[in-house]
């Protein structure tokens, strides 16, 4: 990842997407409440990416980023995760599980 530009590139995008999605969540009274509690909670919520990863040139949490993935098809290393995990193209195991409840 870190000599491929273009990975490195969407991989940024990823979070910052995700990032901002999180935040769009909010609406302006939850916001106010965060802020009167902790600026530092802001800061993670405004500026972490998928899996709270402040370091975006790191990696964590694969699990975050297929679900990321899974959700909104463009984080690159959820894709990998799901072409490495060989799922497959007519899966129905949450249609299954709700099947049982």
């Amino acid at each position: 990842m870190q000599k491929d530009d273009k990975l490195r590139g969407k991989i940024y995008q990823a979070h910052f997407v995700y990032a901002k999605r999180r935040m769009n969540l909010l609406n302006e009274k939850m916001i106010n409440s965060i802020k009167s509690k902790s600026l530092d909670i802001l800061n993670v919520l405004e500026n972490s990416g998928v899996g709270g990863i402040m370091d975006k040139g790191g990696l964590k949490c694969l699990h975050a980023h297929l679900a990321d993935y899974l959700v909104n098809g463009l984080n690159p290393i959820g894709e990998i995760v799901y072409k490495f995990l060989q799922w497959p193209e007519e899966c129905h195991l949450c249609e299954e599980g709700k099947a049982e409840q």
